[in-house]
């Protein structure tokens, strides 16, 4: 909803008029004009003349004063009013020290107009009938951004922290601040990537900050040459050396449980069969080849057959060797299955990256503060988002625990952490509450956009949803569209204590709460905009800044950025067929399950029991079954 147009009144205001509607009291503002005016005008006169002429005596004070009203209204009607009165006065000022006098009713009326005219324009803006008790604010405009300045780190502040950044080009914060997370929400088209390319352009710029970035569509890519790119999608990435970041059994279940994600319902008990199976082809990898495993390694580990996969797997994970211990039963056989279904995605990466040379990244040396390699890295979407999300969580989910535990030591000052998500949600289902709530310390600095909040409580459930509010404390709304997440954004902003009457002769004064934005108004009053205000570009956005205490309404310039590279470079991969297995890379029909005893579907009435068995297994047998 646009804020509605100002009521012109040259006296009294109609009843009619709403008590929000801004009046506009043309009446009020002439009088305190001409009264300030007059004021300054004979005060500063008077002044004038009791300052000692050197020349000799000046005319008198009150003829001076009635002249100099007279002159000057003379020659503001060009010539055509007051023309006796003005020749008479100035033919006397013309014998009495004319220099002296006109340079002092010059002075007193130019002084009594300036005053006049801004105490005029004071009285001439628009107010409403409703006045703010208590609560949050919303401040619009200059007041918003004399406010965003007052918040904004001095200039001494800002040189002695080497990682402050500015949010908007008039709120500049500290890292303390940052660390402290922020969450832009807004629809498509809403300027998201706006705000966000005005802060990476600071942190990219930043040779002691890293940063882990998201890049969904590649914008950011094309624009900023200093990061690397670690994406299976893309013919230049670096490799993800796996081996390096999943080294103990921690890593090892944070891996899996990426990889795998749990199902529901009667589809947990497959879920985490495989996940348990992958745990152990990972501990049997770092056990046997510490380090030095690649993915392809992986791949050939999780396509054995039972036996031979138990036979491994005993030694290193003997639960997991378990669950394959029998090739004859068509359990077992299911259980690969599923293993086999949810690790094509390691079979996509063995593929995308074969071997482990001088372009590679690991997540878990990144964090540390001797790492000495490229500090800037962009991770990218695919055309499969299956594997986008996998290999994303999988990558940030394996370095938390080595993040946030006792050999990090603490240094939120000195370390610069910076994990910026262009659409959270897509990148799947990060072990982001260790981050928020303990990386602070650690100088984790979490920016995070989404386009709805029930996004966030598809892919993190309701409570970590809920949770975010409190865990973050910046949020940044730009235009939202309706539905749910408007709602909820606009409760989320507050309300305020207003108190308000009618124009009426009688009207009573009234006291209720309201809310400080409504959600019509965070579609209609945010977004993207036009006109000269909004920079040399003459676009920009406006979105809403929390912080805690007033909000800001504010408005970020628009800017446009060279293309410096490609945003996305499609892998080899990827624009070509697979082509026919070598030999030796892929299992021979020899090792295959079938061969071994164990075939993907159950064919005997024994096997289609044992499966029917785990079908009715309930959600709490399955996690007693699992329970680790």
């Amino acid at each position: 909803m646009s804020k509605p147009e100002p009521f012109d009144a040259l006296g009294d205001v109609p009843g009619s008029v709403a008590p929000s509607q801004p009046v506009r009291y043309w009446h009020r503002a002439v009088l305190a004009g001409a009264f300030v005016f007059g004021l300054a005008y004979v005060g500063s006169m008077g002044v004038a003349w009791l300052v000692p002429n050197p020349d000799g005596s000046l005319i008198r004070f009150a003829d001076a004063l009635k002249g100099g009203l007279v002159t000057a209204f003379h020659f503001l009607t060009v010539g055509i009013s007051a023309r006796a009165p003005a020749r008479e006065f100035i033919e006397l000022v013309s014998y009495h020290h004319p220099v002296a006098t006109w340079s002092r009713i010059g002075v007193s009326l130019l002084l009594a107009v300036g005053l006049g005219l801004r105490m005029f324009l004071k009285a001439a803006e628009p107010v409403s009938n409703t006045w703010h008790l208590s609560g949050p604010r919303l401040l619009e405009g200059k007041e918003a951004v004399d406010e965003a300045r007052h918040r904004s780190m001095t200039p001494k502040e800002a040189e002695a922290d080497p990682f402050a950044l500015s949010l908007h080009p008039d709120l500049l914060l500290s890292k303390k601040h940052w660390a402290r997370h922020v969450l832009i929400t807004g629809s498509v088209g809403s300027g998201k990537s706006v705000i966000l390319k005005h802060i990476l352009e600071q942190l990219t710029g930043k040779r002691d900050a890293k940063l882990f970035l998201y890049d969904i569509k590649g914008d950011f890519t094309s624009i900023f040459k200093r990061p690397i790119i670690v994406s299976p999608f893309d013919a230049r990435s670096h490799v993800w050396d796996v081996a390096a970041d999943v080294r103990t059994p921690t890593q090892a279940a944070a891996f899996a449980a990426s990889i795998i994600p749990e199902g529901d319902g009667n589809a947990k008990f497959w879920s985490m069969a495989a996940q348990d199976l992958l745990i152990g082809c990972v501990r049997e990898l770092q056990n046997t080849r510490p380090g030095e495993w690649e993915w392809p390694d992986l791949a050939a580990s999780v396509r054995r057959p039972a036996a031979e996969m138990a036979a491994g797997m005993r030694p290193h994970y003997p639960r997991g060797a378990a669950l394959v211990r029998d090739p004859e039963s068509q359990t077992t056989s299911s259980v690969l299955s599923s293993l086999g279904g949810f690790t094509r995605l390691i079979d996509d990466l063995a593929t995308a990256w074969p071997k482990v040379g001088k372009r590679r990244f690991s997540m878990t040396e990144w964090i540390r503060d001797e790492y000495t390699g490229r500090k800037q890295v962009i991770v990218q979407s695919g055309p499969d988002p299956t594997l986008t999300k996998a290999y994303i969580a999988a990558m940030i989910n394996v370095a938390v625990p080595d993040l946030i535990g006792p050999g990090l030591p603490d240094n939120e000052g000195g370390r610069g952490l910076y994990f910026v998500f262009d659409e959270l949600t897509s990148a799947g289902r990060l072990n982001i509450d260790p981050l928020l709530a303990l990386g602070r310390s650690k100088g984790v600095v979490a920016i995070m956009a989404v386009q709805d909040h029930s996004q966030i409580e598809l892919v993190y459930g309701d409570k970590t949803a809920q949770a975010f509010s409190s865990l973050v404390g910046t949020h940044v709304v730009c235009q939202v569209q309706m539905g749910a997440t408007r709602h909820k954004l606009a409760s989320q902003l507050g309300k305020r204590k207003i108190a308000w009457c009618g124009h009426d002769d009688k009207a009573q004064v009234h006291e209720e709460s309201r809310a400080l934005v409504s959600s019509v108004e965070l579609t209609d009053r945010l977004g993207f905009r036009k006109g000269k205000r909004y920079g040399p570009e003459r676009w920009g956005i406006e979105a809403i800044v929390q912080m805690g205490g007033d909000v800001l309404l504010l408005t970020w310039p628009g800017k446009s950025y060279p293309t410096v590279r490609e945003g996305q470079l499609a892998a080899a991969w990827t624009t070509k067929p697979a082509g026919p297995v070598v030999e030796g890379e892929g299992p021979s029909p020899a090792a295959s399950p079938a061969s071994a005893g164990a075939s993907a579907f159950p064919t005997t009435a024994e096997g289609i029991d044992a499966v029917q068995r785990v079908l009715t297994m309930t959600p709490e047998e399955i996690d007693a079954l699992f329970k680790r």
